[in-house]
């Protein structure tokens, strides 16, 4: 099996087992969403438990709120984090070029100890300020795609399983489902 073939599978395994979870479609999708929205924030290497905890907090679906943090990896990771870098930059007016940043380490290098620790924290300050911006616009954003996404998708699951389960093959067939226009 080749390695994108693992990955195709892998993916639509926690698609399924995502769908398919006991829990109501908005909780589902609350929780999906949440998890999206911390996806785009940068933070790696918390964003799972930091899903879990908004997700606890603001009663999503945990087990739903964590596959989304997987969406940042080493290979997303630098145009998702650009182009929250730049969102943000919009909105604080703080454009700064990676020649920019390159000059300021290569300048950082140069300095003494304590003075580069300052320094170094400044120039990523510079950059930690829009990107969390950006990261919380672009989240909400693609938070609010995740939960209608979602929860159309787990409703229209549900529904056609159980339309499967009493045996209804068409919706002309069931009762409950009105086809008038009235």
């Amino acid at each position: 099996m080749s390695y994108w073939t693992k990955i195709k599978a892998a993916v639509q395994q926690a698609w399924h087992s995502l769908v398919h979870l006991d829990d109501t479609p908005h909780r589902i999708a609350w929780g999906s969403a949440l998890g999206m929205f911390v996806a785009f924030l940068p933070i790696v290497g918390i964003q799972m438990a930091t899903s879990a905890l908004l997700a606890k907090i603001f009663r999503g679906n945990v087990t739903a709120s964590l596959p989304w943090a997987w969406i940042t990896n080493p290979i997303t990771i630098p145009p998702i984090y650009y182009g929250t870098f730049k969102l943000g930059a919009l909105f604080t007016g703080d454009e700064i070029t990676f020649d920019a940043i390159s000059t300021k380490f290569t300048t950082i290098g140069d300095m003494g100890f304590w003075r580069s620790i300052y320094e170094g924290y400044r120039v990523i300050l510079d950059i930690f300020g829009p990107m969390v911006i950006g990261g919380v616009i672009a989240g909400a954003f693609f938070g609010a795609i995740t939960y209608f996404s979602v929860k159309t998708v787990v409703i229209r699951l549900r529904r056609d399983s159980s339309a499967k389960q009493a045996g209804i093959t068409s919706p002309s067939e069931d009762p409950s489902i009105s086809t008038s226009s009235h």
